[in-house]
């Protein structure tokens, strides 16, 4: 039989309500897992912005992260947001697995936002490692993916107005295919497929962070002048698609196409700690957000 959670709600010692396991995509078949999300609600937070959340890396399935997000999402709650946290299936970041989930992440926020008091119109899009890569990608292409037959909720949402990538990966090169880093691979969107390359080190460090961006999926980076980016990375993070060489690169890719991003390094931050607010490198990705944020209202 499908897996299908039943939702519960409760309420935080902080005062969010959390609603955890709402089902937002239906499985395509019997044994299928239904894709799940989690809703976190802070007091006074009418009128506030939405946050679609992207977590990272999943070796599971659907809303089991190797690093979680939970915590983080209910602190930007704190600040006035409602928080729309997706499992999603995030084996290889973009792919045929991972589409049909994220085509019902825009609905989902379409058609629920406003029963939690949100404000649908204002939408920012926070992703942490594999969830900046697929963020990038919605947040960059205004949800325009063809909505699963699978999704429990229908409707068109809108663009989004800010995008903070947390210690995105860029690029997902697949890793190197020998020791002297003369090949790699690059994933190409949206089918999961690979391409092979010839390259010396620069690839791997993101020094040609443009041409990788371009063979993830868009033949040039689409303009998004309305919209904030701000890319959060730690200075200890040395993940090879996500450190502050292959960040600051992007944000050139970026600025090449006339988009403006905001780079902010994080003094101590490694890949993981930079999304947990028990931490100080999470207390300063939490800071970014509350600065953000007010200046949707």
């Amino acid at each position: 039989p499908s897996t299908a959670a039943s939702p519960t709600s409760s309420v935080a010692d902080s005062g969010v309500l959390v609603v955890e396991d709402e089902v937002y995509r239906e499985p395509s078949d019997a044994d299928g897992e239904s894709s799940l999300v989690d809703i976190y609600v802070g007091d006074g937070n009418e009128g506030g912005p939405v946050v679609v959340m992207l977590h990272g890396f999943s070796r599971t399935g659907p809303g089991r992260p190797d690093t979680d997000v939970g915590r983080l999402g209910e602190e930007i709650a704190e600040l006035g947001a409602t928080v729309f946290s997706f499992g999603w299936q995030s084996t290889w970041g973009f792919s045929e697995d991972s589409t049909p989930d994220l085509s019902c992440v825009g609905p989902f926020v379409a058609a629920r936002a406003a029963e939690f008091g949100a404000d649908a119109d204002k939408i920012v899009v926070v992703g942490h490692s594999m969830g900046g890569e697929v963020g990038s990608m919605l947040a960059l292409g205004a949800f325009d993916l063809d909505p699963s037959p699978n999704c429990t909720e229908t409707g068109q949402a809108a663009s989004p107005v800010a995008f903070l990538r947390i210690a995105g990966a860029y690029g997902m090169v697949g890793g190197p295919l020998d020791e002297d880093h003369t090949r790699v691979r690059v994933r190409s969107y949206p089918r999961g497929t690979f391409e092979e390359l010839d390259a010396d080190e620069e690839i791997v460090t993101g020094l040609t962070a443009a041409e990788i961006y371009r063979l993830d999926g868009y033949r040039s980076i689409p303009p998004a002048s309305e919209l904030d980016i701000v890319l959060v990375v730690g200075s200890e993070d040395v993940e090879p698609t996500a450190n502050p060489d292959i960040t600051a690169a992007f944000a050139e890719a970026l600025q090449a196409a006339h988009v403006d991003a905001e780079v902010v390094i994080v003094e101590g931050g490694t890949h993981n700690n930079v999304v947990d607010p028990t931490t100080e490198a999470g207390q300063a990705t939490l800071q970014v957000i509350a600065d953000l944020l007010p200046t949707l209202h």
